[in-house]
């Protein structure tokens, strides 16, 4: 067995073989991509905001679009780090031709949803509703569209729901339907610096 204690004859061995950063430590390790197809990230978590999002920052209405161009990469990324190794994430491809997004990373990229307000430090996921609609193939520009659409107390805690819905940006085909909840992080909680 290997130090993840797979066993030379397990198929994730035999499938696929990777290198890439944990942790904060860089090395060659065992996992979800061929050696030739590895890609090397820095999978430290360093978002752009470090700004902590409070309660004052939510206002119910507030949307937001972004788009994300799902590439073989951000595949790949996600599906060694969820120690998911599906042949369909593979470039071997998929029997919807290419690669295919894992769903769960399509619900990760959800999750940016209030990213330009700030971070969700603190926050505690309470619900989640999705709906994956159709496959999301590498090369698709998917656009996330995206809202707050309540805020409520309840047993003295304030909590948020999101909406979020996804699309192929080029044909308008549904790819998602998201709905998440929040405990939100009393103002004060956290701190920019942990």
């Amino acid at each position: 067995a290997d130090e993840l204690g797979w066993e030379p004859s397990s198929p994730c061995s035999q499938m696929y073989q990777g290198s890439g950063q944990r942790n904060g430590r860089l090395g060659s390790r065992k996992g979800p991509f061929p050696r030739e197809d590895a890609v090397t990230f820095d999978f430290r978590w360093q978002p752009l905001n470090w700004k902590p999002l409070t309660a004052k920052d939510l206002r119910v209405g507030w949307e937001r679009e972004w788009d994300v161009p799902i590439t073989y990469p951000l595949i790949a990324w996600y599906a060694d780090l969820a120690q998911d190794p599906h042949h369909w994430y593979s470039q071997r491809g998929s029997p919807f031709g290419p690669p295919v997004a894992p769903p769960l990373l399509m619900s990760r990229l959800a999750s940016q949803l209030t990213d330009s307000l700030g971070r969700m430090m603190g926050f505690l996921n309470t619900y989640n509703r999705t709906e994956t609609l159709a496959p999301t193939v590498v090369g698709t520009v998917v656009r996330f569209q995206g809202r707050i659409d309540d805020l409520s107390e309840r047993r003295g805690r304030l909590y948020v729901r999101l909406s979020i819905q996804a699309r192929d940006a080029e044909s308008g085909t549904a790819l998602l339907r998201e709905i998440k909840e929040f405990v939100v992080a009393p103002d004060g909680a956290i701190t920019s610096d942990g």
